[in-house]
């Protein structure tokens, strides 16, 4: 039924904390933040990734986020609609952003994607409502347009 039911669920890691009690910049921030999930229901796919990793850009320090929305016809799966997107900031170097150093941004890359994306059935339902709701529209304003028409 499902292509792959081992990646259901939820996985989340967050790590904190200095190793030792210490005000050095370096040694301070160390930590890692990382969520996956992925979400399926009656045909909802939601997927996330977040990673979060301090330390020098050498080390793989920044920020990348992934989300995916996936709207599926159930029975025949047939895409009805996606919207995903990524937001990345790589390489960053927490510990040099702490002391206040510009120079840290330097070689930092912002990375921003997005995807949006309706299938055929959409378009067909959207086809079938729209002379009824151009109907409606006209019977509405007609008193309105018959007074700008009288005057």
């Amino acid at each position: 039924f499902r292509k792959n039911p081992q990646y259901d669920g939820m996985y989340m890691d967050l790590h904190m904390g200095p190793l030792e009690p210490t005000f050095d910049p370096a040694k301070f921030f160390n930590f890692h933040f990382k969520m996956k999930g992925t979400f399926n229901l009656f045909g909802f796919i939601i997927v996330i990734d977040v990673n979060i990793a301090a330390g020098s850009a050498e080390e793989g320090g920044g920020i990348t986020f992934y989300f995916k929305f996936e709207w599926l016809m159930p029975g025949s799966n047939e895409q009805l609609a996606l919207i995903a997107g990524n937001f990345d900031l790589i390489p960053l170097d927490f510990a040099a952003l702490v002391t206040f150093d510009i120079g840290a941004l330097t070689d930092t890359k912002l990375m921003l994607g997005l995807i949006i994306r309706f299938g055929d059935t959409i378009n067909k339902m959207v086809a079938v409502i729209e002379p009824s709701v151009k109907m409606s529209i006209q019977i509405i304003m007609q008193p309105v347009t018959r007074f700008i028409e009288a005057a």
